[in-house]
């Protein structure tokens, strides 16, 4: 996974001011790639053909997320994506959009 952190840095030219910093990015960083990849496994195996993957914001949490929808942004969780009973603690995925989409969802 680290050689995987280190290709995705390069990829989208991410430098950390110290090492402290870069442990935290590759801790939110490895989240994000687990959970793409069990998804993708999930999505397969139910047969849907959809995709997720890595981008530039893999590193970002939930709070750098939302600063950048202007501190506002709508969670929605992916229900066919959910890896057991959520109230067992199961995993879904989630997604986030900016809150100014719900306008066009929730017609």
């Amino acid at each position: 996974m680290r050689a995987r952190f280190e290709e995705w840095m390069e990829e989208y030219g991410r430098t950390y001011k110290d090492e402290v910093e870069k442990a935290r990015r590759f801790k939110i960083f490895k989240s994000t790639a687990r959970y793409a990849d069990a998804a993708n496994a999930d999505a397969a195996k139910a047969g849907h053909s959809n995709r997720f993957g890595l981008n530039e914001y893999s590193g970002w949490n939930a709070e750098e997320m939302a600063r950048l929808y202007g501190g506002g942004y709508l969670q929605m969780i992916m229900p066919y994506l959910c890896a057991g009973d959520l109230a067992s603690g199961g995993q879904c995925l989630y997604i986030y959009l900016p809150l100014s989409i719900q306008e066009y969802l929730f017609l």
